[in-house]
């Protein structure tokens, strides 16, 4: 189970997100593309934040599970964690 973030991140996000659910294999591959994403973690969902036509969206990919769907998703709202 992923680290559940504090409430203050815990909703939905007033940015554009832009989901894909994939198997583990293909969310861990392409969370090691991202930079600054540790090569020796194993990972079930990450984001990236980017800029479509002058706004920033929010890009998860992760597994189809709610609880990651939750802490990626609180990513998109700012939370940071080691």
């Amino acid at each position: 189970m992923p680290l559940m973030p504090p409430p203050e991140y815990d909703h939905l996000p007033s940015i554009q997100v832009i989901e894909q659910v994939m198997t583990s294999d293909r969310v861990n591959a392409q969370c090691h593309t991202l930079p600054g994403l540790k090569a020796n973690l194993t990972y079930t969902g990450c984001i990236s934040g980017r800029l479509l036509d002058g706004k920033v969206v929010c890009y998860v990919w992760r597994i189809d599970d709610a609880s990651v769907a939750r802490h990626e998703r609180a990513h998109c709202n700012g939370w940071r964690h080691e």
